[in-house]
């Protein structure tokens, strides 16, 4: 099975530039994240996963590891930031599918909204199931 999995998971190598550089990341969403995105690749499913970064950089090539495949998109400091966000989600995934990977599945971290909207888009435009992970029920205790 192929999926697309979007979400603010990173791989090791960008955690440790954070790390560097001061940026702070939650780190529950990004264990869950990971565990699941590796029990995926583990039970043998190609997985790419499409994240968002708070670092500027240039990320024009996807970072390898563990048999996962991530593409960073760099944080958008403009008013536009969703429809910049959203936009590059849609552009990435038309690029996968036109070099020949079809996508069985979307799977979403449903608190990420530009995700989500993401998701809905690409669900129309080619015909893909969506499926929306809730990490956290905000307001229960």
């Amino acid at each position: 099975m192929n999926i697309i999995y979007l979400a603010n998971v990173y791989p090791e190598t960008h955690l440790k530039e954070l790390e560097v550089k001061g940026k702070t990341y939650v780190v529950a969403p990004q264990k869950f994240h990971k565990s699941l995105v590796s029990g995926f690749t583990i039970n043998g499913h190609t997985v790419k996963v499409i994240t968002q970064s708070t670092l500027s950089g240039n990320y024009d090539r996807p970072i390898y590891e563990d048999g996962i495949e991530y593409y960073v998109i760099p944080s958008s400091n403009s008013m536009l930031k969703p429809l910049v966000l959203t936009h590059q989600v849609f552009t990435l995934i038309k690029q996968l599918v036109n070099n020949g990977f079809i996508p069985d599945s979307i799977i979403c971290d449903s608190l990420n909204v530009l995700f989500c909207i993401s998701a809905l888009l690409i669900r129309k435009r080619y015909k893909i199931g969506v499926t929306a992970i809730v990490t956290d029920i905000l307001g229960i205790s």
